[in-house]
């Protein structure tokens, strides 16, 4: 910057702070005058919530109009005022809150002072008189809330106020001290930007003048005396530029030995530098680290006498073949005492001015670990019961295992050269490569089950797992891994054959038990008619005995009408199914209590029940299983009459209904023989029945998803409980229903 426009910038400044002090003291003394028009209006506002008070007392005594109408003539001024403050404030304003609150209990005076105004028509009773009194200390704790938050606003102003007061003060006192040290930075900036430059130039002009250019000024400013500066530093530069490049030259000599030591000591492998006479120069860290020997045992000895006899005959060919200019690059077995290496070994040779060969450099990496790896890695993949192999990208084997040539029946030689075509059956190839070209583009493993064709024209499937190997993101080979699963395959087809005939066996079996339980019918039908009538008509002409085995043929075929009815029910099941639908439980069991009626009272009967829910079912095959269920706790009753209770718990989704009795009970020996079909606990002559209807339950219950236990103790009664799905809608009840039947 030029010294004319500095002096022109240090006077703006100067009258810049002068401005800035005289904006400050204009700010405060108008925020002061906001200030104490806000004290006025507090004022105004602590003298009209005051005055309410006192004319709400006054009317209180007489309950005049004149009062009331000064009451509300004042209360609307109030409000008016209190508006007016908020419309002239903004939120940030420290007052803003007690503002606003000021204008709800304000505006809350107006309902009360109303309700103070209806009590003078009342008559004067001591109900009104207490609700007068009420009012009036609502009234009273209103305005004290008022009264409260027009102080935290006065509090308010007066600290606003105090702050405006320090604030001028720190102007009336930081403005001068503000214009002195603006002063004093102004003489500063001119003893560093002109004085002190000018004490800098003429020290660089003597020492010059001397004959010692080594003093520099390194001046940044930009005027004449910044000019001045530079063209003496040039001058100085001048002069000890040929001492400067001949000191570079030494110190980029001595920086890349140092880079190419560390370089060298940096690298993982075994670096040396050996010399046409074939000596070593020169070795990196991880050579002395490998060899765990100093550097002194090292270079300036040969490679013939530093490796041995044996190890520098594996060598030689290479060392002179890289000392005649070739690089080259192979493995070699090197001994270290008793342990064996396998180093992977290169030699690149150097080269001078002339194009001569100067020495060679020697990479070695110990690949040892590498080499055992694989090696076990190839003696598993040799051992695995499993064929194993690779392919590249474009489908081409590298490896197989024994396994693989067993399953397959090729050699190795065989299945290296081996094609898609030919190793796969023809109508799984497109499978195949669909399959390959998944593998390639997932990174998770590819099954398939598909058929190989061997070379003595047998066919079999195996099972593969196909997988890609990555390096850097790009597929280096496939991997692949093989089981013959022929063996299963046949089993598997087997059992679909066998399955499906059994499953065919099953329907004609369900069919004709259907048809023979419903052909069965008619002449059952038959024998129970022509026997009863004549036991009614031809009573008399019989006797005792052919009454007696005409009673047993009509007992007789009755049991065995009951039978082939129960086993009709049973077929039925399967055969005549609905889809499921919301089933009301309450109803259903209505309908079957409707069914079992005359049962249920000839045994005196009491059947209650809680409220039951709504479920998903065949409300014909529910109603046949609450009608056994309910049935059988009436049957199988003690001494007492029977005692029924149904009752629904939700459990996961699901309904658990239970039915209850009183009766004779269940040995826990027998919990699950009474659902096998026909098993049958009692003699006819004790409880009659055919033995089919908790096959039934267990049946229907099976079939809707669910499942059908009892718990019982024998002469205390016996605990039936099945599960069966929930329906969206249904919902929990609480309350408990009885019903008698």
């Amino acid at each position: 910057m030029r010294i004319r426009t500095q002096s022109l910038i240090s006077v703006a400044i100067a009258l810049g702070s002068l401005l800035v002090v005289a904006a400050l003291l204009a700010r405060v003394s108008a925020s002061s005058e906001r200030t104490m028009q806000a004290q006025y209006e507090c004022r105004v506002v602590g003298r009209d919530a005051t005055s309410l008070l006192v004319l709400a007392q006054r009317y209180s005594l007489q309950y005049q109009e004149q009062p009331a109408a000064q009451w509300h003539e004042l209360h609307a001024r109030l409000l008016k005022s209190i508006e007016n403050s908020i419309a002239a404030r903004t939120p940030s304003r420290p007052e803003w809150q007690e503002l606003l609150e000021l204008r709800q209990h304000a505006a809350q005076l107006a309902p009360l002072f109303s309700d103070l105004e209806k009590t003078a028509f009342d008559e004067d009773s001591p109900v009104t008189q207490r609700r007068r009194n009420l009012l009036l200390a609502k009234l009273a704790s209103e305005s004290e809330q008022l009264a409260d938050l027009r102080y935290a606003w006065a509090a308010k102003i007066g600290d606003e106020m105090a702050q405006q007061q320090r604030a001028l003060g720190a102007i009336v006192l930081g403005g001068p001290i503000v214009l002195l040290l603006v002063c004093c930075t102004l003489a500063w900036v001119i003893r560093r930007d002109f004085l002190i430059p000018l004490e800098r130039l003429q020290a660089a002009a003597t020492a010059i003048s001397l004959g010692e250019p080594t003093q520099r000024i390194n001046s940044i400013e930009r005027n004449e005396l910044g000019d001045a500066s530079r063209a003496f530093d040039a001058m100085a530069d001048a002069l000890l530029r040929s001492r400067d490049e001949l000191q570079r030259e030494v110190l980029e000599h001595r920086s890349v030995q140092q880079q190419l030591a560390t370089v060298l000591d940096h690298v993982p492998a075994l670096v040396a530098h050996i010399s046409t006479d074939q000596r070593f120069e020169l070795v990196n860290r991880a050579y002395l680290a490998w060899h765990s020997l100093p550097m002194s045992d090292i270079v300036g000895r040969s490679v013939e006498e530093f490796h041995g006899k044996s190890n520098y005959l594996v060598l030689q060919p290479y060392l002179e073949r890289a000392l005649a200019g070739e690089a080259v690059a192979f493995e070699a077995v090197l001994i270290r005492g008793i342990q064996r290496h396998v180093m992977r070994v290169s030699y690149v040779p150097e080269f001078d001015a002339a194009g001569k060969v100067s020495g060679l450099f020697s990479m070695k990496t110990d690949i040892t670990e590498l080499r055992r790896s694989e090696e076990r890695l190839r003696l598993v993949m040799d051992a695995s019961p499993v064929g194993i192999f690779t392919r590249s990208p474009d489908g081409v084997m590298t490896y197989t295992n024994p396994a693989w040539q067993r399953i397959t029946g090729r050699t190795e030689a065989q299945a290296l050269k081996v094609t898609t075509a030919q190793l796969i059956h023809p109508e799984d190839q497109g499978r195949v490569r669909a399959l390959w070209k998944i593998a390639m583009m997932k990174r998770q493993p590819v099954v398939s089950e598909h058929r190989y064709m061997r070379p003595d024209g047998s066919v079999i499937w195996v099972r593969g797992h196909i997988s890609m190997l990555r390096r850097d993101g790009v597929i280096e080979c496939g991997i692949g891994v093989i089981e013959d699963v022929t063996e299963r395959r046949l089993v598997d087809q087997a059992l679909a054959e066998k399955t499906t005939a059994l499953a065919r066996s099953n329907e004609d079996l369900e069919r004709f038990a259907y048809v023979a339980s419903h052909d069965l019918q008619e002449p059952l039908r038959m024998v129970n008619m022509f026997g009863q009538l004549m036991m009614q008509r031809k009573a008399a002409q019989l006797d005792a005995e052919a009454l007696e085995f005409l009673g047993f043929m009509v007992d007789g075929g009755q049991r065995a009408q009951d039978l082939v009815r129960d086993m009709l029910s049973l077929a039925r099941l399967d055969n005549q199914t609905k889809p499921p639908e919301p089933v009301m439980l309450e109803s259903l069991l209505g309908d079957t209590l409707d069914q079992l009626r005359d049962r249920l009272k000839t045994a005196g009967a009491v059947v209650t029940h809680d409220t039951l829910p709504t479920v998903m079912g065949d409300r014909g095959q529910l109603g046949q299983l609450l009608t056994n269920l309910v049935g059988n706790a009436v049957k199988f009753c003690g001494d007492a009459a029977p005692k029924v209770h149904l009752s629904a718990v939700r459990e996961r989704g699901s309904w658990r209904i239970s039915v209850r009795d009183n009766g004779i009970g269940i040995e826990p020996k027998n919990f699950d023989r009474i659902f096998v079909i026909f098993q049958r606990l009692h003699l006819r002559s004790e409880h009659p029945g055919t033995g089919i209807g908790l096959s039934i339950c267990k049946r229907v219950v099976e079939r809707h998803g669910g499942r059908i236990t009892v718990e019982s103790t024998p002469g205390e009664g016996s605990t039936f409980s099945f599960t069966l799905p929930d329906t969206p809608s249904a919902q929990p009840m609480a309350t408990t229903t009885p019903a008698t039947a």
